[in-house]
Parts: structure tokens; sequence; C-alpha cells
């Protein structure tokens, strides 16, 4: 079927105020694949932030929803919340009538609306859908041993994604072989992270955290693969304060994926120095390789 030519990309809030480096690298790798990623225009916070408070955050998401579908362009989420509000909404939107006639009556005077048919994927299962496309985009390969970090909210509840979840979990390991690299098994590799729970249970939250950098050293990881904002921030937080061995630092996929794909340092965006040293010894070697 093939990429579309256009997409609208929404980073969400965290993304864009912190991890810029997240937009930058998924718009250097869209581009690869030839396809365009224009910004959503007017769009406000996805309201995952905001979910349980009764305050009507479900128009946030829907409203965003509406955005794209207005101009008639597929939304691409680069975080693992924004994307659980997206489906959710359309879910409901699609599901309960009431629901759908409510949203649409605070989206009218906007002249907006949507039915729960709109197109809005995380940006992981949208690249690993067309595996071929990217494996021939990839001009070196980068072969780290890698720890995958899978953003809870991409694949559960259960109830929401049913039959896919499997499926769109085989996406974040796929996508890092397609790079080269050997996404490595341990106990909490599909476990949250601990973010979703740091503020109600801080020392389970930090467990976790604890928990999956431990694993990671022993099993050999040279760095984690992140996908989601809030995962990044979290155990990015969680190594500084409690985790007291070697640099484990995070690498969101895209950045794994440009690097792949021929980015230079100014479309990667690393900060880690540990990271800046592992592309740095990568590019030698590949160098030293291809002049054998």
């Amino acid at each position: 079927m093939g990429f579309p030519r256009e997409v609208l990309l929404y980073p969400g809030c965290l993304v864009a105020y912190r991890f810029p480096e997240y937009e930058k690298s998924a718009v250097f790798v869209l581009g690869r694949l030839g396809v365009s990623a224009a910004p959503l225009k007017e769009a406000v916070c996805c309201g995952s932030y905001l979910r349980g408070a009764g305050i009507g955050e479900d128009r946030l998401a829907a409203y965003n929803l509406a955005l794209a579908a207005r101009e008639g362009k597929p939304l691409v989420t680069l975080c693992g919340g924004c994307y659980n509000a997206f489906a959710r909404v359309k879910a409901r939107l699609a599901e309960d009538g009431a629901y759908r006639r409510e949203i649409n009556a605070f989206l009218a005077p906007l002249g907006l609306g949507c039915g729960g048919g709109e197109a809005a994927e995380h940006i992981v299962p949208f690249l690993a859908g067309e595996a071929a496309a990217v494996r021939n985009a990839v001009a070196r390969p980068v072969p780290w041993r890698v720890g995958v970090v899978h953003p809870c909210s991409a694949f559960r509840p259960r109830r929401l994604f049913g039959e896919e979840a499997p499926a769109r979990l085989k996406a974040w390991r796929g996508l890092c072989e397609l790079c080269g690299a050997a996404p490595l098994s341990y106990e909490t590799e599909y476990e949250c992270c601990g973010a979703g729970l740091y503020e109600s249970a801080p020392e389970v939250g930090a467990a976790l955290g604890k928990r999956r950098f431990n694993e990671l050293r022993v099993a050999g990881a040279d760095c984690l693969v992140t996908s989601c904002g809030n995962c990044q921030l979290f155990l990015d937080r969680q190594r500084r304060r409690y985790d007291q061995g070697p640099p484990l630092p995070g690498v969101f996929i895209t950045q794994l994926l440009a690097l792949a794909m021929g980015a230079d340092d100014e479309d990667l965006g690393v900060g880690h120095p540990k990271v800046k040293r592992m592309v740095r010894q990568w590019r030698e070697n590949a160098t030293a390789a291809e002049n054998a």
C-alpha cells in the first residue's frame, strides 16, 4: 500500500518542550521515506494529563482529531499517552451515539466535527507497517545492543486494542532490528516504565525503573530505546537520582532510525556524552569497514 505522501505530526506537549530531538529525528526519518511531515495547525494538548478530571478533557483529543480530519491527512503521534487519548476518544465516538452527539455539539461552533473514523497512529506502528520501505532506507546498520522500552499507552488496555495488541508490540523490536540493532530480552521489557505509578506510589515507580536498569546492565545493553516522552523523562530522572551503575542512556527510536538512514549529528540531536561516543565509534568502525 505504501506510506501516505503527507502526514500531520503531533509531538505532544512534553516532546515539543523537552525533547525536540525526538521530533527533529522523526521528521528526518519520514523525509527519508518520502513522507512530508507538517505540524497540526492550531493543535492543543491531547488531554491525557487531565484524564479522569471530569472537566470535558475528551474534547481536547476530539478537537485535535477534527483538525486533522479537516486537513484530510493522517495524524502521527510521537507520544504513547497522546496516542492513547486519541484511540480512546475515537473508539467511544464510533460506539456511543450520545457521546458522539455531545462531542460534535461542542465542535460544531468551530466548524469542526468527527465520528471516530479519523486516521491517527503512533509513529512506531506507522513505520513498521511498511517494513520493506524502512529496510531499503537503511544505509548503515547500527549494531548496538538495545533495551526496548515499550510505551504502555500505545498498546494497552487490551479492550481498546483487542487482538491487535500482540502484533503492535512486535513493531518496536522489529524497527530496531531493521536498523541492525539487537533488542535484548529482559524480564521487565513489557512492564510499565514506572512513570504512570510514580505520582501515586513513588516507591513502586522508582523500583520499576531501577529494576529495568539492573536487568539491562546484566544483559549487556548499550542503551535504552524509547518512543515516548514520558518514558524518556522518567527513566532519565531515575538514572540520575537512583541508579548507581555505569551510564545507560535513552535514545529515541527515531534517532536510531535516523542514524541508520544517514543522518548527521545535527539531525540526530544526541545530547548524552555516552551516546555521542557510541555514535562517533560507530561512524569510525563503519568507515573503516567500507574502506577495508
